[in-house]
């Protein structure tokens, strides 16, 4: 290996024992320092996970009632369509009587009604 490799694995140990060795004066003071405001900074993130949680479900259930209108909106429009089709096909066939459309079928085919209306 190259020297340089070497001292920079030493130069690793040293400082992984010199931490090992310290550790326990060091971290100790440091967590009594630390930790009320790591859990203070725990509990906010865990406010705004609740509180996106939250308005997550509000949203999907302002979604959900927006769909359902929209739905009963086109099904109403289609009834609507529907029954007007309905009565235009009703008004249609009750304005043109049963005993001259046998009539008017014989002259189209023979080909008498058109010069009969000339």
């Amino acid at each position: 290996m190259k020297p340089a490799v070497l001292i920079g694995i030493g130069i690793g140990i040293g400082v992984g024992v010199g931490l090992a060795i310290l550790s326990p004066s060091l971290f100790t003071q440091a967590s009594r320092n630390v930790r009320p405001q790591a859990k203070n900074l725990s509990k906010g993130a865990v406010r705004a996970y609740m509180q996106a949680r939250e308005g997550v479900a509000h949203f999907g259930e302002y979604v959900d009632d927006l769909m359902a209108e929209a739905k009963a909106e086109v099904i109403d429009e289609r009834r609507a369509a529907a029954h007007s089709a309905a009565e235009d096909a009703f008004e249609g066939a009750a304005e043109e009587p049963v005993a001259e459309a046998p009539q008017k079928m014989a002259e189209a085919s023979t080909g008498n009604g058109s010069a009969a209306a000339s």
